[in-house]
């Protein structure tokens, strides 16, 4: 992954400004939703061995800090703020940021300033404009994390086969054959999707949440 405009890497950022066209889903801003997050825990398990024991930290996850289905994230909703709660509730959990690339000139048209932060799993873009930074979208993956599953709609987890989200969500199916990525849009207020690596039969796991706004370049 890379410091990107407001999803988790170029490619993804291009696959979903596709799907967005194709499906002509665009995010909606909803009234500002606060919670307070709870503290994240971790537990460290050792891996036998006749030497060296090997440690190994799976995060819980607070299951306040992502829901999907309502657009939130940390409790603000997509399109709304403000920015430093998030980034505090979410480094609290995952620890300081991987990257963070500080307000900047809008990298694809310079528009407004926005900025990505990026952890292990989830990555966050923020835009600031008319003097308040708002939270304009997210992407997440569970590779390596415990707790509570992160809720989406019925049928769909982390790891269905596309066949199968494609098949509950026919409408919301696209495919992007340059990318070889395939998607699954569940929702169009905010948007939320899914997707995974393309393959010819559809059984490719869907192993990313994509929800609000997604950038369009790098």
């Amino acid at each position: 992954m890379g410091a990107v405009r407001y999803a988790l890497s170029a490619v993804l950022f291009l696959t979903v400004a596709c799907a967005n066209a194709d499906s002509d889903v665009s995010p909606t801003t909803a009234i500002v939703m606060t919670t307070t997050s709870t503290a994240a825990t971790s537990t460290t398990t050792l891996s036998p061995s006749t030497t060296e024991p090997v440690q190994t930290t799976v995060t819980t996850i607070p299951v306040d800090l992502i829901n999907p289905l309502a657009g939130t994230l940390a409790g603000v909703q997509v399109g709304q703020g403000p920015v430093d709660p998030i980034i505090g509730a979410v480094t609290a959990v995952f620890g300081r940021p991987e990257q963070d690339s500080g307000w900047r000139p809008d990298p694809c048209i310079g528009g407004p300033p926005t900025r990505s932060v990026i952890w292990s799993s989830l990555a966050a873009y923020f835009e600031e404009a008319d003097g308040a930074e708002n939270l304009m979208g997210y992407s997440w993956d569970q590779t390596g994390q415990a707790g509570e599953p992160i809720e989406l709609p019925e049928g769909i987890e982390l790891g269905t086969p596309f066949s199968g989200a494609a098949a509950l969500y026919p409408d919301g199916a696209y495919t992007h054959d340059s990318l070889e990525l395939d998607g699954v849009i569940l929702q169009e207020t905010p948007m939320l999707a899914v997707v995974g690596q393309h393959t010819d039969d559809g059984s490719g796991a869907v192993d990313h949440v994509w929800v609000g706004a997604i950038p369009a370049c790098s």
